[in-house]
């Protein structure tokens, strides 16, 4: 009986292992054929690679590889358990670049609050419906002043005021930061939370008090057309309230 017990608890033990952590003969499945489609496919990379892992959510072997001589060749080989080969994303590679370019951008916006002293905080991010497919090239650098992907800024803090001239100031202010360092952004959003809603970490405590616009044209902003805001915002407010009332 206890040996019954005992080969019913080890053959559990061994289900959960392979279930989140693959088996050993799988792993030298994969390894093995990934040895021979990379000599086959990329043998003319330099290639760093990591070791064989188990995906336990589509049950696949992973191995991950990068190009040493390129910063964002990096992609992946997976495997099914009999070593067969289930995808390969090196075409997706230059998305590696557009992510970077993402991530360069964001980081420059928290660079320029400091440069700029600018008690808000800026966050600068690709605009959404852009198409980086025919604008990078893989490997590019990033240039701020030639950013060839359009750009929305966003702009976030506190303030006593929560109005349209209020608004405008700090597009304004945040428009001319922009200029100066020859940055271009194509549209702007904001959000204002009051002073009293501010709790001690800096965070909001509260967002129900808060103003907000969003899509805001740059030239609404250069020609300080506060007209033209109002109109966004209430347009934007009725929508919202459209949406609730469904």
């Amino acid at each position: 009986m206890k040996k019954t017990l005992s080969l019913i608890f080890f053959l559990i033990v061994l289900f959960i292992i392979n279930a989140f952590f693959g088996n050993p003969i799988s792993k030298i499945l994969a390894n093995n054929s990934a040895n021979k489609y990379i000599k086959e496919n990329y043998d003319n990379l330099n290639l760093k690679r990591d070791k064989v892992f188990y995906n336990f959510k589509d049950g696949c072997y992973i191995i991950n590889l990068e190009d040493k001589n390129s910063i964002d060749t990096k992609f992946s080989l997976s495997f099914n358990s009999f070593g067969n080969l289930k995808y390969d994303n090196f075409e997706d590679r230059l998305f590696n670049t557009y992510r970077r370019f993402e991530y360069e951008i964001y980081e420059y916006g928290r660079r320029l609050e400091e440069k700029h002293r600018f008690k808000y905080k800026i966050s600068l991010s690709i605009l959404e419906n852009e198409d980086h497919r025919d604008i990078l090239k893989l490997d590019d650098k990033v240039d701020f002043n030639n950013f060839p992907l359009k750009v929305s800024a966003d702009v976030y803090g506190f303030s006593n005021k929560l109005d349209f001239e209020k608004t405008m100031i700090v597009l304004k202010r945040l428009q001319k930061i922009l200029d100066k360092e020859n940055l271009e952004a194509f549209e702007y959003s904001i959000i204002l939370v009051p002073l009293k809603d501010r709790a001690k970490d800096g965070k909001a405590e509260s967002w129900q008090n808060a103003f907000s616009i969003y899509n805001i044209p740059d030239d609404l902003i250069r020609n300080e057309n506060i007209s033209g805001l109002k109109d966004l915002y209430n347009a934007q407010k009725t929508s919202c309230e459209k949406i609730k009332d469904r």
